[in-house]
C-alpha cells in the first residue's frame, strides 16, 4: 500500500516521498518497507535507529530524513492503520453442533457460537455477536449486537449486556456479592437477587469479576473500559467512559462518576462516591467520598498535591533520624 493512500485514510499530512509500505511494526522490530509509529517525543531516540522505512508521527521530524505522516492524534492513527492491515473478520452464522443452545433462547442471525458453549432458557443474543468456545450463559440474559465473548466467560442468570461489548477470557459476571451477617458467631449468607447491567461499548479485561446486586443492579456505564483481574462488588455503579487499570478492587455500593480514571491496584472501601472527571492514582486506598475534577493518591487517598507534600516531609524526617 502506498504511503499517500495511508495518509489519506487517516487524514494526515505526508512529508516526503510516497513509498510502498509492506506492513506495520514496532520501532524495534521494523525492517525495510515497514511503517512504524512515533507516538510522542520520547519515541524519537528509537526512531533515529529504527530500520522502519516510514513513520506516523506526532509532529515534525527534523532529525529524521525518512518520509512520515504527521497527524493530530497518533494513537488514533495507529489504531486506524492497524485495522487497515488487519481488518476484523465478519461474523458468519455458525452454531457448533457441540454447543448447547436452549430451544427457548432467541438467537439472531448471523451469530457464531463455539463448541461446548451453553446458552440458557429465554436468553436473547443479538446479531453479529461472536461467542467463543466454552462460554456459559445462563437463563434470561440479554446480549446485544456486535459483542465478543471470549472463552471461559461465565454469565449467571439475568445479565444484561449492551451492543459492541467485549468480554475477555475468564470473566465472571453475576456471581453473588460478598454479603453476610453474623449470628451465633457464624457468617450467614444474604441472598443476592439483583442483576448486572453493562451498557454499550464496554470492554472487560481477562479474569475480571462483576458481582450481581443484592437487591438492585450492579451497573457499568457506556464506553467504560476495565482492565484484567478487577473486582467490582455488588451494587457498584460505574459511570460512562471511565477507565480502570488492572487489579482494582471496588467494594460493594461504590459509585464512580463519568470519565473517572483509576490506576492499577487502587482499592475502594465501599459505600462511597467518586465524582466525575476525577483521577485516582495507582495503589491508592479510597476510604471516603471524593469530589469531581480532582486527583487523589496515597493511602488513605488525599489530594495529590497534599500527598506529595506528605511524602516529602516523611523523607526529610527519615534523613534527620538516620
Amino acid at each position: 500500500m502506498q504511503l499517500k493512500e495511508i495518509a489519506k485514510h487517516i487524514n494526515g499530512d505526508l512529508v516526503g516521498d510516497s513509498i510502498d509500505v509492506k506492513g506495520i511494526d514496532t520501532l524495534e522490530d521494523a525492517k525495510e518497507g515497514s511503517l512504524s509509529f512515533l507516538l510522542e517525543s520520547s519515541f524519537l531516540p528509537k526512531g533515529l535507529i529504527s530500520k522502519a522505512s516510514a513513520f506516523i508521527s506526532f509532529g515534525d521530524l527534523e532529525k529524521i530524513s525518512k518520509p512520515y505522516i504527521k497527524v493530530k492524534d497518533p494513537r488514533k492513527a495507529m489504531a486506524e492503520v492497524i485495522l487497515l492491515y488487519n481488518p476484523p473478520q465478519d461474523v458468519i452464522h455458525s452454531i457448533s453442533p457441540q454447543a448447547s443452545v436452549s430451544r427457548q433462547a432467541s438467537i439472531s442471525e448471523p451469530v457464531t457460537i463455539g463448541a461446548f458453549s451453553s446458552i440458557g432458557d429465554h436468553t436473547c443474543i443479538g446479531e453479529h455477536t461472536h461467542i467463543y468456545p466454552q462460554v456459559t450463559i445462563g437463563n434470561n440474559c440479554t446480549i446485544g449486537k456486535h459483542c465478543i465473548l471470549y472463552p471461559n466467560t461465565v454469565l449467571y442468570d439475568g445479565i444484561e449486556i449492551g451492543d459492541h461489548v467485549i468480554i475477555n477470557a475468564g470473566c465472571v459476571i453475576g456471581a453473588d456479592g460478598f454479603g453476610y451477617y453474623q449470628e451465633n458467631s457464624q457468617w450467614i449468607k444474604i441472598p443476592h437477587v439483583g442483576h448486572v447491567v453493562i451498557k454499550d461499548w464496554v470492554e472487560l479485561g481477562a479474569n475480571t469479576c462483576i458481582d450481581r446486586g443484592c437487591l438492585g443492579n450492579t451497573f457499568i456505564g457506556e464506553g467504560t473500559k476495565i482492565d484484567n483481574v478487577t473486582q467490582v462488588g455488588h451494587n457498584c455503579h460505574i459511570g460512562n467512559h471511565s477507565a480502570l487499570a488492572a487489579f482494582v478492587g471496588l467494594s460493594g455500593s461504590t459509585t464512580l462518576g463519568d470519565h473517572v480514571s483509576v490506576g492499577g491496584q487502587a482499592g475502594f472501601s465501599g459505600h462511597l462516591e467518586v465524582g466525575s472527571h476525577t483521577t485516582i492514582a495507582a495503589k491508592s486506598g479510597v476510604t471516603k467520598s471524593v469530589p469531581s475534577k480532582r486527583v487523589f493518591s496515597g493511602f488513605p487517598a488525599q489530594d495529590h498535591k497534599e500527598e506529595l507534600k506528605y511524602q516529602a516531609r516523611l523523607k526529610r524526617l527519615a534523613k534527620k533520624t538516620d
